[in-house]
């Protein structure tokens, strides 16, 4: 290992910050300012005798404590800087470091009061060649000095006095009306007064009236009235509108008059009256509620939701009929379902699927109606999480709450019906495990690439015309509807969609239980 060159001592003007050590090398810092360093130790200057700048090996003895005749002490001594005096200004003499303004009949040369000639002349007046002369405008002059009157002053009677409140003037101003008022005053008699309430100022004209649809408190304010509420020119506060009406301020329309008050959504007339139930607000009037729509009154408007409908005019969307054989023509917003009885018996075939998979909620929903379709004459009933929630669906139609359910476990419900000669054929295909898995497999790749396992059983049930019984063969007697449940068993299969190589990279993988 190299050995580190150590310092073990510093220059002059520097002091030792850290020793050296074994580990380490000696670090020099340069003196501060009001200290003394030698090579090893750092000493303070004394305060108001001795000072220093920075790196200074001694401190200096403070200059004398007085201050020529002329000049004014400025700053004392420190630690870090000498004494300081400066030449005295013009117009005061300084003596011993001390300044005095030089009286009546005196001025000043190189910082020393003088006598003048003789002459004294008059406040507000300046000699001049022995003769005492007015002072000139925007000027003033005491003691034999002249001076320009500075920003927000002006010049009366060779004195520069102070401009009245809230008013401003430029340097060497010489009258009153050189001191202009602040926004929001105006000029009256000798001082600024503010706008009044209901008024507003305005450059170049000052205080006017508040302009109609806006309030003002005073000075420079005015915004427009909130929604809801008007007013006249020249108001300070703004007014409502009557119940259940609101008023917007436009270049073309503002809010100045209650009349500009216009009735809020499901009110109407002149005294903003609430639409009845059963009846929507169209332009100024309540009009029969739309097909399609409940109107439960006033602006309470909605679309009829999933598995209800309207023809018109309804404050509550109808219940669709659930039919209990045949369904010729769906339910939509404006129609019931028309139901029609079965000629011949009707089999009624519904597939109970369980699924394990990470997709989400929504995307599990997609792929649920998707696999709903790919089966022939098949309409989804419910779809649930492992939470036992549920949601049920109407003719195959499912709310947008389906994507609301969360994983890893999903549970489905799907209706088949058909002719019941073709029950068994329906049957073999339903209740063979390559069949769904194929179906499930195909749907589920249309929206995600993530492997599932299913699980599956089939009921069934035969619906006989008039009152007939099924006896296994045909149907005969009163009505009665008989059912038999096919469990497939254990219908598994893990679809992978993604390589096999991206499987395999998953932290866990499902095994089916044996049933």
């Amino acid at each position: 290992m190299t050995a580190i060159l150590c310092i073990l001592a510093c220059p002059f003007g520097e002091f030792m910050l850290r020793n050296c050590t074994d580990t380490h090398s000696g670090v020099c810092w340069p003196c501060d300012a009001g200290f003394m360093c030698n090579t090893t130790s750092m000493v303070r200057c004394t305060d108001g005798v001795t000072w220093s700048r920075t790196a200074s090996t001694v401190c200096a003895p403070c200059s004398s404590s007085e201050c020529p005749t002329g000049s004014v002490l400025v700053r004392e001594c420190t630690v870090s800087s000498d004494r300081v005096c400066a030449l005295c200004p013009d117009g005061f003499g300084c003596v011993n470091g001390t300044m005095a303004p030089c009286g009546r009949g005196t001025y000043s040369v190189n910082g020393v009061c003088e006598k003048s000639n003789g002459t004294v002349c008059d406040i507000g007046q300046i000699e001049v060649n022995g003769e005492c002369r007015a002072c000139p405008d925007g000027y003033g002059c005491t003691d034999e000095r002249i001076v320009l009157c500075a920003r927000n002053t002006y010049s009366a009677q060779g004195s520069c006095v102070p401009c009245t409140q809230h008013s401003q003037s430029p340097p060497g101003s010489s009258a009153l009306n050189d001191c202009v008022c602040d926004p929001g005053y105006v000029r009256v008699n000798q001082e600024c007064r503010a706008c009044d309430a209901g008024t507003v100022w305005i450059e170049n004209i000052g205080c006017t009236l508040c302009p109609a649809g806006e309030y003002c408190v005073g000075k420079t304010h005015h915004e427009p009235c909130p929604v809801d509420m008007y007013s006249h020119r020249g108001s300070a506060l703004c007014m409502e509108c009557k119940p259940f009406s609101t008023c917007t301020s436009r270049p073309s329309a503002r809010c100045v008059d209650a009349v500009n008050c216009t009735c809020e959504d499901g009110y109407v007339g002149d005294t903003c009256s609430r639409c009845a139930p059963g009846t929507a607000k169209h332009l100024d009037e309540c009009v029969p509620c739309e097909p399609g729509m409940q109107c439960l009154g006033g602006p309470l408007v909605e679309a009829c939701p999933l598995a209800t409908y309207s023809p018109g005019n309804l404050s509550q969307c109808i219940r669709c009929k659930a039919c209990p054989e045949l369904t010729r023509a769906r339910c939509n917003a404006t129609h019931d379902s028309v139901c029609e009885k079965t000629q011949s018996p009707l089999a009624v075939i519904t597939v109970f699927q369980e699924y394990r998979t990470k997709v989400d909620g929504e995307t599990f929903g997609m792929f649920a109606m998707v696999y709903a379709t790919s089966l022939p004459r098949a309409q989804l009933l419910r779809v649930c999480n492992g939470q036992d929630v549920c949601v049920g669906c109407f003719q195959g139609a499912c709310p947008p709450s389906l994507r609301t359910l969360g994983g890893p476990e999903y549970r489905m419900a799907i209706e088949i019906r058909s002719d019941a000669s073709r029950l068994m054929q329906n049957l073999e295909a339903l209740t063979h495990t390559a069949f769904l898995m194929e179906t499930a497999k195909h749907a589920m790749a249309k929206v995600t690439t993530i492997p599932f396992v299913a699980y599956s059983r089939v009921e069934h049930n035969i619906i006989c015309p008039e009152g007939g019984v099924w006896d296994g063969v045909v149907c005969a007697g009163e009505t009665v509807a008989s059912s038999s449940r096919t469990w497939v068993g254990l219908l598994v299969c893990v679809i992978v969609v993604a390589l096999c190589a991206v499987c395999r990279r998953r932290e866990s993988s499902w095994v089916p239980e044996e049933t």
